[in-house]
This record gives C-alpha cells, sequence and structure tokens, in this order.
C-alpha cells in the first residue's frame, strides 16, 4: 500500500465537505513568513512524506511554533532528519493549533465485510486504550451517533466533571462523510483522521492517513 499525498488528501475531504483545520503547505524554508501568515500562530508542523510512518512517534510533529525563525529552524531540522532516515520527503503541513477533545474517525476495507468505519478515542492514546465503535459503511447521522455513545469513555465528551460538552452533532456529521467516501473510493485500503479535535463548537480534521492500493496517482 502507498499513502496518499498530503495535499490530495486534503482535497478528497474538502469533496466531502470533511472540514479540516486552517492550514498551509511549505516546501522551502524562504516561505516561512509567507506560509505563517496564512494561518497565524500558535502553530502546528508536521512532516508529509510518501513513506507511511507515525509522525508523532518519529519525531515529525512538532507544537507550539511562535516565531517565524522557529518555524524555519524547525523546517530545515525536520526535513534534513527526514533526509537521513529516507522516508520521501515532501514538504511540511502548517496548521493553527486548536482545543478541544481528541478523537480518532477511520476506516478500512475489510477482506469479509467490505468498507467499514471506526470511531474512538483519538490521539496518542488510541492504540492505548483500544476504545473504539465499529460498522459497515454506509452509515448516517444517527447510526454516527450511536458509534459515539458506545465508547466507554464517551463521559469525556459529553461533559464530565463539569466541562462543557462537545459538539456531537458535527462528529456525528463527518462519521457519515467518511463511510461515504471510503465506500464510494474503492482504491482506499484504510484512512485515518486522528486526532480530530472537537470542542462545544466545532470539529475538525487535524491529521489525516489514507492508504491506497496501488499508490496515489
Amino acid at each position: 500500500m502507498k499513502e496518499m499525498n498530503y495535499l490530495k488528501a486534503m482535497d478528497l475531504l474538502e469533496s466531502y465537505d470533511i472540514p479540516i483545520v486552517k492550514s498551509s503547505y511549505m516546501t522551502k524554508e524562504t516561505q516561512s513568513a509567507q506560509k505563517s501568515a496564512e494561518v497565524g500562530f500558535p502553530l502546528v508542523m508536521k512532516i508529509d512524506c510518501t513513506e507511511p510512518i507515525h509522525k508523532s512517534d518519529e519525531g515529525f510533529v512538532k507544537t507550539d511554533i511562535t516565531s517565524v525563525d522557529e518555524l524555519e529552524e524547525t523546517y530545515i531540522e525536520m526535513k534534513e532528519k527526514a533526509e537521513k532516515q529516507e522516508i520521501g520527503f515532501q514538504g511540511v503541513v502548517l496548521q493553527r493549533q486548536i482545543k478541544g477533545k481528541e478523537v480518532i474517525i477511520g476506516g478500512k476495507r475489510d477482506p469479509q465485510f467490505g468498507p467499514v468505519v471506526l470511531f474512538g478515542q483519538g490521539g496518542i492514546f488510541v492504540e492505548v486504550f483500544k476504545d473504539t465503535s465499529i460498522r459497515v459503511a454506509p452509515i448516517n447521522e444517527e447510526e454516527a451517533m450511536k458509534m459515539i455513545e458506545e465508547i466507554k469513555t464517551r463521559e469525556i465528551l459529553m461533559g464530565a466533571r463539569g466541562e462543557e460538552p462537545v459538539n456531537l452533532k458535527k462528529l456525528s456529521e463527518i462519521i457519515s462523510k467518511v463511510s461515504e467516501l471510503i465506500q464510494e473510493n474503492k482504491e482506499i485500503q484504510e484512512m485515518d483522521l486522528n486526532p480530530v479535535i472537537v470542542n462545544s463548537n466545532e470539529a475538525k480534521a487535524v491529521d489525516l492517513r489514507i492508504l491506497t492500493r496501488g499508490g496515489d496517482e
């Protein structure tokens, strides 16, 4: 399997009206001032490469960048590290840093059931807690809401300990749209939106990974 180019993956999500946090794509350190102005500080930088990797685990995500100088230095460091590891460096994605709860919305093409969609607790803890719910695609928003209610940590989303509940309707909309996307695009074998950050007002994909059967040509 091959990882789809990040820009193409973002275009695909946008064609299904799946919201993505404000982003910009940078391929040269000399673009630091221009690209950071498009996004705004504080921002997050993450690598775009051809080889599938766990960006956070391998040090290819940097948060809390607050200046043009820091952005330029981080870009150079990340590029040099990627070239040493030969992981097909293409550029970096800059994103405005937003706050909220982290969830994962994803899917895969199962040999027995076909396209399935997944929802659960996201971020770096997704593989630790394995708190997810799964459905065969496609599903509507009502069924997506049931998926949200099934996870063990649902109270975190619904306002535990006096916190403000997140926008569950926005979450259910994204789950439903992801199920439609993976069903209609048969070349997609796996996809993850992790994390999707959700708060009381909005839900937006922050990182995405799409693996295709024959590459992304």
